[in-house]
């Protein structure tokens, strides 16, 4: 687990360095009833110099409404530190 820290940090930090960020996700559903919401950035690495899209982290959800998306996804952002004032794109 501390290895899976330590990926997010440095994701997260390079995020921040960039001038702006798009989120992409994706929701599927999984055994039974239960949603699966997939988060990736595509951004402009300062330490690659390119853009990169990097898989950022997978949410479980009992149901998925368009508000219960938008809730996990603002929450994902501001928990793991990631600017939402930089977020230029959701697709």
């Amino acid at each position: 687990m501390e290895l899976v820290i330590f990926f997010i940090r440095e994701l997260v930090k390079d995020v921040n360095t960039a001038p702006s960020y798009s989120l992409l996700f994706d929701e599927t559903t999984i055994v039974g009833v239960r949603k699966q919401l997939d988060l990736h950035i595509r951004y402009w690495s300062e330490s690659k110099q390119c853009v990169v899209t990097r898989y950022w982290k997978s949410i479980m959800l009992g149901h998925a409404t368009a508000d219960i998306i938008s809730r996990h996804i603002l929450d994902s952002l501001k928990s793991d530190g990631i600017d939402l004032c930089k977020l230029l794109q959701l697709g």
